[in-house]
């Protein structure tokens, strides 16, 4: 999934050492991939100075955004996008279903630029031993609505948080984003690029997939 948002929004997604509120959950750095033969950009503004924000995962809904501070994260030379919390197994004690939250709006203060965060929390089944988490087509799916959601956040260029990510638009089209990309889970091209068999690395059979898609128009 990684793969394909870089090929189509010229994204790039890196693993950060951030803190997170249980062992399971990653913290993933978004990164605009430069563009063949584009001439470096130069800008001595202050919104182009971005810090890595703290996420105080606790705060009440409303409360302003987190304040900036110094952190980990971006690699020499190169400055996070946004940043995207994945919280996707199941566990005593979570909510059940699936579902973004929003941790930061993007905003400029005179301190410079607060990137967006979100997260996005799923309960799928987790690892067992040596057998890797395994998901259904339809959480599958489900993963890449939310994260249509999350990057419908994230991916934001307004400075003012009232009408920055999903507080940009209208409520009647907050799904657009998410249900767009949710289609690509459905196209045989990527499902042939994200499924294997877990022991002999088989590609899904071509006639299970169009089976799946008759299933789908029933």
């Amino acid at each position: 999934m990684f793969q394909l948002i870089q090929d189509l929004f010229d994204y790039r997604f890196e693993k950060v050492n951030l803190p997170v509120w249980h062992p399971d959950v990653l913290c993933y750095a978004i990164y605009a991939t430069p563009k063949v033969n584009a001439a470096p950009s130069k800008s001595n503004r202050a919104e182009d100075e971005v810090k890595v924000p703290q996420v105080d995962i606790n705060r009440a809904e409303g409360e302003d955004d987190v304040p900036l501070a110094e952190g980990n994260g971006p690699k020499a030379g190169e400055t996070a996008r946004a940043y995207v919390y994945l919280d996707l197994y199941a566990r005593p004690g979570k909510r059940s279903g699936a579902w973004m939250n929003v941790a930061a709006n993007r905003r400029l203060s005179a301190k410079g630029i607060t990137e967006p965060i979100a997260w996005l929390t799923c309960n799928f089944q987790a690892p067992v031993g040596s057998r890797p988490a395994m998901l259904t087509h339809d959480e599958v799916t489900t993963l890449f609505h939310e994260f249509g959601h999350g990057l419908h956040h994230v991916l934001t260029n307004m400075q003012e948080p009232r009408i920055s990510g999903l507080n940009g638009v209208e409520w009647d089209a907050v799904e657009l984003p998410s249900q767009f990309l949710e289609n690509f889970a459905w196209e045989w091209e990527q499902i042939q690029k994200m499924t294997a068999h877990f022991e002999t690395g088989s590609p899904m059979p071509e006639d299970l997939y169009q089976r799946m898609l008759q299933a789908r128009h029933f």
